[in-house]
């Protein structure tokens, strides 16, 4: 347990972190703790790992009270679809070489891996050791993590455009804290270009300006690819740089001490855009003055991303703390931001034909890129907005089925099966026949309750085809999965009973094991990363977008 903090400590609270590393009894003491600080994947695989728990005594965490999320716009928003999994089996997984990178961010994330055994695949063309799904025994997303503490809070730069989402889902308000000193950086206008390799060289040109003046400038690009392909092209035009990216991310602190510094030229991905703070000098602060003179930090961007947040965190990296700074967009029409999301038909008939190499002059461009990003905002916001439809019945039956595992109520067998009952009460006593009866129950309810998941998987991948006919494919899910949830709570009871009917049961209660029902050897955790193509239904919901500005578009 870490000793308490400075203002934790005035209140007499204690307070305790817990690591990914951590041990079962260092996290029992921890959540045991006033203020536990950890990682929200964490106590989310905690959660899941208690809720398999045999014995009890092994659970860790506490009731839940009270959440507060850092970053909570990247995590209840960005992160919030994506499925923490507790899988099981006879054995661990291989190490794997395939490390994926988080979609928004672009950095590592550590156990992840891609769905449909699309992973394994990767692993087996590029002869790697094959890890190994397993059975998957739970899982929750982050979503419905939050949603079981009956306070939640959260903090970060760039709630404001998402105020709605947070309302309408986790019933948060958004309050915008003033800064600590104002802020006087320069948040220049986009120059928008028509062609993608006109921009790359406006871009190279700028940081080859910039780095000749000594002025420190941090570039945001979209992808490791582009990254790479960027530090090349400014390399070859003089200007020394240093590349931040998920193949380095070890060397994230070492780059970014020294992203400040006169004459430093940093290009990152945008796991450089949230949180960081960037030092003017760098770590020599006596260089603090002349890079104050020279205009604080350029951050320049090199695509306007889906979500305005996203820029507006890269923005923040400069002028932080009072301190001077100055941020650009360079922008060109065959962006993904257009191009991707088929968006560029939506471009005035004069942006699509311009044909010039230099700047786009007309002011219509950067009015559609921010119709473009609304647009976009708008879509990405009913698609998590119908993934939650569809989560939430399956989440209100998760609970019903921890609920039940929680309290493991006895009696039921006492008239399932009278005569077996009599005789194991009256041979080993009637608390050792109550005893088998909670072990029985909960053993089904972790098997059935993994069936359930590979079923409700099933289901999923299969309604989507009712959208080709004239069927509510949300109603024909939740009728379909009411029917097979009352299908296994009617399983579980006639399971229960008819292992009690026929096991062996001695004094020492009932081998699990050899009626199939022991846990698994091993457990592990891991992410279910987005798709590679996207979801089922995210590709449907896009692809009726495009196919509605197909038929609303003037002949």
């Amino acid at each position: 347990m870490h000793p308490p903090g400075r203002l934790t400590g005035r209140f007499g609270l204690t307070v305790a972190a817990i690591t990914q590393g951590s041990s079962r009894d260092e996290r029992r003491a921890a959540y045991a703790a006033d203020v536990t600080c950890l990682g929200a994947n964490e106590a989310g695989f905690d959660l899941l790992r208690d809720r398999l728990a045999r014995p009890p005594e092994d659970v860790v965490q506490r009731p839940f009270h009270f959440a507060l999320f850092d970053e909570a716009d990247s995590i209840l928003i960005d992160e919030a679809r994506i499925p923490l999994v507790i899988a099981g089996g006879t054995g661990i997984p291989d190490g794997s070489a395939v490390r994926l990178a988080a979609k928004v961010k672009e950095r590592i994330a550590d156990r992840r891996r891609w769905p449909d055994g699309i992973h394994t695949a990767l692993e087996a063309k590029e002869g790697l050791p094959l890890t190994r799904e397993g059975r998957v025994l739970g899982s929750i997303t982050l979503q419905a993590f939050a949603a079981l503490y009956p306070k939640l809070s959260g903090m970060t730069g760039t709630a404001a455009t998402q105020a709605e989402e947070l309302r309408s889902i986790y019933g948060l308000g958004v309050v915008v804290v003033p800064p600590n000193r104002p802020r006087v950086r320069l948040d220049r206008s986009d120059v928008v270009f028509a062609r993608r390799g006109d921009k790359e060289r406006a871009v190279v040109e700028e940081i080859r300006r910039l780095h000749a003046s000594g002025r420190p400038v941090l570039v945001g690009t979209a992808s490791v690819e582009e990254s790479e392909r960027l530090s090349a092209l400014v390399r070859g035009a003089g200007a020394p740089c240093r590349v931040l990216n998920a193949k380095n991310d070890e060397e994230e602190a070492a780059v970014i001490a020294e992203a400040g510094d006169v004459g430093a030229v940093t290009i990152s991905t945008n796991m450089a855009g949230s949180g960081v703070d960037i030092r003017l000098g760098g770590a020599r602060e006596e260089r603090a003055d002349a890079v104050r003179a020279l205009g604080g930090l350029f951050v320049l961007g090199t695509n306007r991303h889906e979500a305005r947040r996203i820029d507006v965190q890269l923005r923040g990296r400069a002028g932080r703390q009072g301190d001077p700074g100055e941020s650009r967009f360079f922008v060109s029409l065959e962006d993904d931001l257009f191009v991707k999301h088929g968006a560029t038909d939506s471009l005035p008939r004069p942006l699509r034909e311009w044909a010039e190499s230099g700047p786009v002059r007309d002011p219509a461009a950067g009015e559609a890129i921010a119709y473009a990003q609304r647009v976009l905002e708008g879509q990405n916001l009913e698609i998590r907005n119908t993934l939650l439809r569809y989560d939430r019945l399956l989440e209100s039956q998760r609970q019903i089925f921890a609920a039940r595992r929680d309290e493991a109520p006895t009696g039921f067998l006492e008239l399932a099966a009278p005569d077996r009952w009599v005789a194991v009460r009256d041979a080993f006593g009637e608390e050792r026949a109550s005893r088998v009866e909670r072990d029985l129950t909960i053993a089904w309810i972790d098997t059935l309750w993994s069936d359930h998941l590979e079923n409700v998987a099933e289901l999923r991948e299969g309604i989507s085809l009712r959208t080709l006919g004239t069927q509510d494919p949300l109603a024909e899910y939740q009728r379909a999965l009411v029917a097979i949830f009352d299908d296994l709570l009617r399983e579980l009871d006639a399971r229960v009973a008819g292992t009690f009917e026929t096991a062996e049961i001695t004094a020492d209660g009932i081998d699990l094991g050899r009626e199939g029902l022991a846990s698994p050897s091993s457990t592990w955790t891991y992410l279910v990363n987005d798709q590679p193509f996207g979801s089922m239904m995210e590709r449907m919901a896009r692809d009726l977008v495009r196919f509605a500005k197909g038929m609303l578009r003037p002949s």
